[in-house]
């Protein structure tokens, strides 16, 4: 392991509180020579795929020797995903931690636009064509579409 200190680098960015703290390089050609590893997890999430990449490379390595997932200042969907495979999950404080999952909704205006006079006219074609539209709520069916897609983005 090679230790050096980089001016560059805000050590806060990398966790670091100051002081004599120095930043480690480590370049893990022979993985056999290291006992554990610590990954820094800062992520608001997003793409489903790239975290499951991550999730299962963390897993296959947390097979072999002890991973801890360092949780720093954000851990959303993703970010806490890749955290679920280590051995085990620290974080600090003031981490916001967000849990694997997926949120829809549409806004109901309906009511409002009855409430200051306001008419929206919509013209459209096809069966689900106003499914996100703000003047009305949604027919069941509908309803039960908007459900079946947010089970199938989770």
């Amino acid at each position: 392991m090679m230790m050096r200190k980089y001016s560059r680098i805000r050590k806060w960015s990398v966790g670091l509180s100051g002081g004599k703290d120095r930043i480690a390089v480590i370049r893990a050609s022979d993985s056999k020579r290291y006992k554990a590893v610590i990954i820094r997890i800062d992520s608001l999430g997003g793409d489903g795929l790239a975290s499951d990449l991550m999730w299962r490379e963390i897993k296959l390595l947390a097979e072999s020797k002890p991973v801890v997932a360092s949780l720093v200042d954000m851990a959303g969907s993703g970010g806490y995903q890749m955290a679920m495979s280590a051995n085990a999950i620290v974080s600090e404080n003031l981490t916001l931690t967000g849990s694997i999952g997926v949120v829809s909704f549409k806004f109901n205006m309906e009511k409002l636009y009855e409430k200051i006079g306001c008419n929206e006219e919509v013209v459209s074609k096809g069966r689900y064509a106003e499914l996100y539209t703000d003047a009305r709520s949604f027919r069941p069916d509908e309803q039960k579409l908007f459900v079946e897609q947010a089970q199938y983005m989770y």
